[in-house]
């Protein structure tokens, strides 16, 4: 929805992308109860762990989840997860995050 929205707006594609990711980021922003300005990190090993990459898509309805347990159950599909770390959001591997 969110990628639809960019493309109807923007007509340059690395503005879209640009758009969409900025967006992601957000709501991944609030999904974690994050002040804004909290930086994201996305571990690119994790990713590759995960044999995803920052393209990798993933679509789920979860109307009236609440956005914590959205994002979760959303990078779960991709055998992904999150935890705060020294007041930063990471984005790994599922194994490094359970051992």
């Amino acid at each position: 929805m969110v990628l639809g929205v960019c493309r109807a707006i923007l007509d340059h594609p690395g503005e879209i992308d640009d758009a969409f990711q900025a967006t992601f980021l957000v709501l991944l922003r609030k999904a974690a109860g994050l002040p804004t300005g909290i930086p994201i990190y996305v571990d690119p090993q994790g990713l590759q762990d995960a044999d995803q990459t920052m393209k990798s898509t993933s679509t789920i309805d979860l109307e009236g989840i609440p956005l914590r347990t959205t994002l979760a159950l959303l990078l779960r599909q991709l055998h992904l997860g999150y935890k705060v770390e020294g007041g930063v959001l990471l984005i790994t591997d599922l194994d490094y995050l359970n051992p």
